[in-house]
């Protein structure tokens, strides 16, 4: 005779939960540190505030490299923020100088805290769209080109 065990629904129920409990407790854990993290890029986007209103184009490019590279950081994903760290120390950045001769740079610095602002508020939607534009301009202005519609180009 086989022995079968049957489980009452409040204990299946309890046991349940029990097995979920750390998984969701991680997951909360996770979004408690990226609100975290987003928040001391505050001070990191007031850095590329600060540098983008002196004009300090070494300054803004330095602060802005921490900004993007801590965007990333959020992901966890620490493969994929060397890559583009290592990507972005290759990239010349040939419209920059004119742009701050223009006062333009503070125009890209304030989409920083645009998505700050998007992150905080938890609007996901938001927040992709801004930072799509936001990356456009590495093709647009940012080249010293003409800034390209936002829905012309495919930004992942």
């Amino acid at each position: 005779m086989s022995a079968c065990f049957t489980l009452r629904p409040a204990v299946a129920g309890a046991e349940a939960t029990d097995r979920a409990a750390p998984a969701v407790a991680a997951a909360a854990r996770l979004r408690a540190r990226a609100r975290l993290r987003a928040r001391r890029l505050d001070s990191t986007a007031a850095s590329v505030e600060a540098t983008a209103a002196a004009a300090d184009v070494a300054g803004f490019l330095l602060a802005d490299r921490a900004f993007h590279l801590g965007m990333l950081e959020l992901t966890g994903n620490r493969r994929l923020v060397g890559l583009v760290a290592q990507l972005r120390d290759q990239t010349r950045i040939a419209g920059i100088t004119e742009l701050a001769r223009e006062g333009n740079l503070a125009k890209s610095a304030a989409e920083h805290r645009d998505i700050l602002d998007a992150l905080d508020d938890r609007d996901a939607d938001r927040a992709e769209e801004l930072m799509k534009r936001h990356l456009i301009h590495t093709r647009g202005i940012w080249a010293g080109r003409a800034e390209p519609d936002a829905g012309a180009l495919p930004v992942p």
